[in-house]
C-alpha cells in the first residue's frame, strides 16, 4: 500500500486517482502562511475535491480550533481520505462528504465557511487521460469555474476567502467567473518549479467586499543550491525532508 509520511500525519494513497503532489500540498501550506500573517484564524473550513485529503489535514493540523470538511465525488479518493482523516490526531474535527459539488446546494450544508479551498480538475482540452477516475480527478468538465465559485460564493462566510491553486494560464477564466459572482481576487502567488524558469502554477485568493488593489508575490520552489528558503519555510511543518 502506498503511504505518504507527513510529519503530523500518514496519508493511505491507494484509492485515490490522483496522489499528494505539489499542487495540493504547496496550495495548503500557503494559504496557512498568508492567513496566518493576517491574524486571519478559520474556524470553519471546507475542502472541496479533497482527493487523499491531504489538504485538509494539514489546514486541520496548523488551525488548531478549526472544524474542516471535506467533499470529494470519488468514492475510491472519498474512502482513502475518510480512513486518512479517521486515522490522524484531528479526527474529531474531520468530516466528509461524498458527492459532486456541483449538486451541492445552500440549503444543504447551512455552515457558512471561513474558507474555501480547492485543486480542482484543470484539464480542459479535447484530450482525457484514458483512466475514467483519472479523468474526473484532472478534467475541468467535472467542476468547471462558474460552479466552483457559484457555490463557493453561497457557501462563504460574509468574510471569508475562497483559494484555489491553478495552472496560470487558467487564472483569467476563473477570475472572471469569480467576479460574475461578486467576488474579488485579492492575492495571487506565483509559482516557479525552477528559478529562471515560467510561473506555471499559480494560487489565487478571492473574496468580497474588500476593494483593494491585488497584491502579489513568487514563490520559487527550487534554486541551483536546492530548495529556496522560502519553499522550506513554507513546508517545514509538514514534509519530513525539512
Amino acid at each position: 500500500m502506498s503511504v505518504f509520511r507527513m510529519k503530523g500525519f500518514e496519508l493511505e494513497q491507494g484509492e485515490a486517482a490522483m496522489k499528494v503532489g505539489t499542487d495540493g500540498t504547496v496550495l495548503g501550506a500557503y494559504t496557512i502562511e498568508w492567513l496566518l500573517k493576517r491574524h486571519i484564524q478559520p474556524r470553519l473550513i471546507l475542502d472541496v475535491g479533497t482527493g487523499t485529503g491531504v489538504i485538509a489535514l494539514m489546514l486541520a493540523q496548523k488551525f488548531s480550533s478549526a472544524v474542516v470538511h471535506a467533499i470529494e465525488i470519488d468514492h475510491g479518493a472519498a474512502e482513502t481520505a475518510r480512513r486518512n482523516f479517521s486515522h490522524s490526531p484531528f479526527s474529531s474535527r474531520l468530516r466528509l462528504r461524498e458527492r459532486d459539488y456541483g449538486l451541492v446546494r445552500a440549503e444543504d450544508l447551512t455552515d457558512r465557511y471561513d474558507l474555501i479551498v480547492s485543486n480542482p480538475p484543470y484539464h480542459n482540452g479535447s484530450y482525457l487521460p484514458g483512466d475514467e477516475r483519472r479523468q474526473i480527478a484532472r478534467h475541468s468538465g467535472t467542476l468547471p469555474p462558474e460552479v466552483l465559485f457559484g457555490i463557493s460564493s453561497e457557501l462563504l462566510s460574509p468574510r471569508g476567502y475562497i483559494a484555489v491553486v491553478l495552472p496560470s494560464s487558467q487564472l483569467p477564466l476563473y477570475d472572471h467567473a469569480a467576479s460574475s459572482y461578486g467576488l474579488e481576487m485579492i492575492h495571487r502567488c506565483l509559482i516557479q518549479t525552477v528559478a529562471g524558469k515560467a510561473c506555471k502554477r499559480v494560487i489565487g485568493l478571492w473574496t468580497r467586499g474588500e476593494k483593494s488593489d491585488c497584491t502579489e508575490e513568487l514563490l520559487t520552489i527550487s534554486t541551483r543550491d536546492g530548495y529556496s528558503d522560502h519553499y522550506a519555510s513554507l513546508m517545514r511543518d509538514f514534509l519530513t525532508i525539512f
